[in-house]
């Protein structure tokens, strides 16, 4: 210890120094110190903004690919090429509308709940996706919150990234809902033995207009988080100084997210 204070003893008495030194100098020395003082003040700040935007900018790279992959996750269960999707889609119109036998439309059935599993795999992709999507946005929101003075513009790029994660938990939601609606159809047939019921036909024909609400909900979600995603594509390219990463979105297709 007394080691310690012998060598920082010329250091504690050019600091201790100073503001003598200073009520002793010339007015224009004392000028020249104050410059000094501040442009080490502006120096320090514009380094600390420097090493926030820097900090964001590596955070945000990881969000963005991360969240370009959870959009696809989203888009694929309704995407109108998915081959799970066709073949449901296909089951139910031989069931509901072709002319077939009631052994075909029982083994239908059948092979429409097989397909369900696979849908609802798709489904829980979405939940995998997103599970990693809030760890990249809580990274964002921690390191942002340690920074220095983080701007409006990067709060707001958190809290649409937020929002965004809040739209695709709604379409995962309506995706189960719809699987789920399909599956009582299978089962209902199943049930039935194969046998479409002219009163279920009128069970069906009474619930159209709920999902036709269902239908228009989650074809207005997917349009919502294509927007949020290229709002805040936008909002990160107008933070001055940041260099702009590319991801591999999916645009959705015009009916994805449909459903039955």
């Amino acid at each position: 210890m007394k080691i310690l204070k012998k060598a920082l003893h010329p250091l504690y008495s050019f600091l201790v120094g100073i503001p003598g030194a200073i009520r002793r100098a010339s007015i224009h020395v004392k000028v020249a110190i104050v410059l000094l003082v501040c442009a080490a003040v502006v120096g320090g700040f514009i380094y600390a903004n420097r090493q926030t935007d820097h900090t964001f900018a590596k955070d945000y790279a990881a969000y963005a690919n991360i969240a370009a992959q959870g959009d696809n996750a989203a888009y694929i269960p309704g995407a109108e090429n998915n081959p799970v999707r066709v073949a449901i889609e296909q089951a139910l119109t031989q069931i509901l509308q072709g002319q077939v036998t009631d052994a075909a439309r029982l083994t239908l059935s059948t092979e429409g709940l097989s397909l369900l599993q696979q849908s609802e795999a798709q489904i829980g992709d979405i939940s995998s996706t997103s599970a990693q999507v809030d760890v990249a946005i809580a990274k964002m929101q921690v390191d942002v919150l340690n920074g220095f003075a983080p701007s409006a513009q990067v709060a707001q790029i958190i809290a649409l990234a937020k929002d965004r994660e809040s739209t695709i938990s709604d379409i995962r939601a309506y995706s189960y809902k719809s699987d789920f609606e399909t599956e009582q159809i299978f089962n209902t047939i199943i049930t039935d033995k194969g046998v479409l019921t002219q009163a279920y036909i009128v069970q069906l024909n009474d619930e159209i207009p709920q999902v036709e609400s269902e239908f228009d909900a989650r074809s207005a979600l997917y349009t919502q988080l294509q927007n949020t995603a290229q709002q805040i594509a936008d909002d990160y390219a107008a933070v001055a100084g940041l260099p702009i990463p590319t991801s591999g979105s999916v645009t959705p297709s015009s009916d994805a997210g449909t459903g039955n």
